[in-house]
């Protein structure tokens, strides 16, 4: 499925498990060469990121986690920035790719101040929304620590290893995911420099500014976890120590009854 939204010269076309039909009639629109066309079929790219004569193709991990923050799930997309379009590929639905195609809906506002006029403004406007749903994901995942960090307040920290141990994977995949886009970032940034020049190396540095937000808070929650599962790890060392105690002194008491009963 192919949608198409222009604005002022400016093209963002956005396919959704197209066709080869469909790729073979926007590459030739689009002047696309054959290897580039190929990289938007490829779900396991040799390079993340690979600048052109006239644009760039970047291939990103775009991580979700379930509602119930028990489960991570990774999205391949491909995007190509030209001069004046954007190209996005994935084989399902991405509610970040949804959530940009609002900006279509607003840049004729006057309240909208900060207008596209070029593919890697909107490729910076992706991103800002593909880690503002990360963000609203991490969510999921932050209320599940709320809760074991109240029940070890509240209740028996021995029924709390299950949930920490679930919690801390689905963090850890999560954080992998996002982490993973630094070096592709990186080399986005270098590919501007070379395609498009010093302006859209200033936008890309957007990109990476947000991308440390999220690692930043990711990180955050990573680490209030880490905390939560040392203090558990502390509870039922100490809880188990009194039960070696109460065994050690009830041993005494036995022994000395026993004693006590042979000497009478």
């Amino acid at each position: 499925m192919i949608s198409r939204y222009t604005y002022h010269g400016l093209a963002w076309i956005d396919l959704e498990s197209p066709t080869r039909e469909e790729m073979l009639h926007l590459s030739e629109e689009f002047g696309l060469a054959k290897h580039i066309e190929e990289a938007l079929f490829s779900e396991s790219p040799l390079k993340t990121v690979e600048a052109y004569e006239h644009c760039i193709s970047i291939h990103l991990p775009i991580p979700r986690i379930s509602s119930n923050g028990t489960m991570v799930s990774v999205h391949p997309l491909t995007v190509i920035v030209g001069r004046k379009f954007l190209i996005t590929a994935h084989a399902g639905s991405i509610e970040a790719i949804k959530a940009f195609g609002s900006l279509f809906e607003h840049v004729e506002k006057p309240e909208y101040h900060q207008i596209p006029t070029d593919g890697a403004m909107l490729f910076a406007e992706l991103m800002k929304h593909v880690y503002a749903i990360a963000l609203k994901d991490l969510s999921h995942i932050s209320n599940r620590v709320r809760t074991i960090e109240h029940a070890l307040l509240n209740t028996n920290a021995e029924q709390l290893l299950k949930g920490i141990f679930q919690t801390d994977r689905t963090l850890l995949s999560f954080k992998q995911s996002i982490d993973s886009h630094r070096p592709i970032l990186a080399a986005y940034s270098a590919a501007c420099m070379q395609c498009f020049g010093e302006d859209a190396l200033a936008i890309a540095g957007r990109i990476s500014t947000e991308h440390e937000v999220a690692c930043s808070k990711i990180e955050a929650e990573h680490l209030l976890l880490n905390s939560l599962q040392r203090a558990n790890a502390s509870h039922l060392t100490a809880k188990n120590n009194a039960r070696l105690t109460s065994l050690i002194i009830l041993s005494i008491i036995i022994i000395l009854l026993t004693i006590s009963t042979l000497l009478i």
